[in-house]
């Protein structure tokens, strides 16, 4: 990653509410784990802010990694990735 590039990791939102479900309940769920990751990553430089979580993908074939951009319309949406590799090449092109 270019060095130019400022990275913040803190706890996805999303991860911390699904946490606070009773495992009761989350145990109906057919991903009993939850279906985001833990960590959510901003990616910065004076060009933009983009933001990547990992995700499980709808057919279940393993982990996605979803970003979209916060701030610098740098593009539209969100993008997802089969590798993390992958979305950070899109990112580094994106803020430098």
């Amino acid at each position: 990653m270019n060095e130019q590039i400022k990275i913040e990791k803190v706890t996805n939102k999303m991860w911390d509410e699904w946490q606070r479900i009773p495992e009761e309940t989350r145990n109906k769920f057919q991903h009993k784990e939850g279906w985001v990751g833990e960590w959510q990553y901003y990616y910065s430089t004076k060009k933009g802010k983009i933001s990547m979580i990992t995700l499980l993908d709808y057919f279940q074939k393993g982990i996605l990694y979803e970003i979209y951009c916060m701030q610098g319309n740098l593009f539209i949406d969100i993008r997802r990735f089969n590798t993390q590799e992958e979305a950070e090449k899109f990112i580094e092109k994106m803020l430098t």
